[in-house]
């Protein structure tokens, strides 16, 4: 068994190499953690860290699922090198407020999602300028999230917006492929706004929305098969160019 005393500063290089770190320090003592060796993040790496306040990891390049989900204390995450980050991987996180990860590409399945009995989360902006696809769920929950931006996202999953009702505005100029859902619950949404990539629409993209959420497509009516796609009080408008807040990648 592994004791770090109150008073220890500093945590050596390789101080506690394979081990679970949780394990190592007190569950309840708050600590922030910085580390430029590590490359990874194995699955439950730091679950659980009730005490856990803020993470640097310089050349971490993957996540692992559930690495460190239900931080209760977490607030701010800074990884400049992740590009994957794994299911669930910052579940439950609910004082987060502050995410740097400018090479993020992959993000699956709840990977910083808020459960249902969560109360009032404290991420407001999320900007992931290098991220490929929306996991399903991914931000299910955020219910204070603002503004998403995410230029080069070409995929977005079931229910990845789930619920996040301070969002009135989602703008997606690479989506390709909408799935079954992803806007559900979002009931402070408005507009919508397509670029002209989109290929593949699910027959219920649509539903469980607010209605008289404004829908911009920059494609006629018959380019994309089976509109309306769900969301019977949704309002579709077709050929309007994409203008959207997010910057359309060159």
């Amino acid at each position: 068994m592994a004791v770090v005393e109150k008073t220890v500063d500093i945590i050596g290089d390789d101080g506690f190499s394979d081990m679970i770190l949780a394990k190592a320090i007190p569950e309840n003592y708050p600590v922030d953690m910085y580390d430029d060796l590590a490359t990874s993040l194995r699955e439950y790496a730091l679950y659980t860290m009730a005490g856990l306040q803020s993470v640097r990891f310089t050349n971490v390049t993957k996540v692992g699922n559930y690495a460190l989900a239900n931080c209760a204390s977490l607030k701010s995450i800074e990884m400049e090198k992740c590009t994957q980050v794994g299911d669930n991987a910052f579940y439950d996180c609910l004082e987060l407020d502050s995410v740097e990860m400018p090479l993020l590409q992959s993000a699956t399945t709840r990977s910083f999602a808020l459960s249902s009995a969560s109360g009032q989360d404290k991420l407001k902006t999320l900007i992931l300028p290098k991220l490929s696809s929306f996991g399903g769920s991914m931000l299910a929950n955020r219910k204070n999230l603002e503004t998403v931006a995410a230029p080069m996202a070409a995929q977005v999953g079931v229910n990845s917006f789930y619920g996040c009702t301070s969002l009135t505005q989602i703008d997606l100029p690479s989506v390709v492929t909408v799935n079954n859902e992803p806007f559900k619950n979002c009931t402070g949404l408005q507009v919508i706004n397509f670029g002209k990539k989109v290929t593949s629409m699910n027959a219920s993209a649509f539903g469980n929305m607010p209605d008289g959420v404004v829908i911009n497509v920059p494609w006629a009516e018959d380019e994309v098969s089976g509109a309306p796609w769900g969301g019977t009080g949704v309002i579709i408008n077709y050929d309007v160019p994409y203008s959207g807040t997010v910057p359309m990648p060159t």
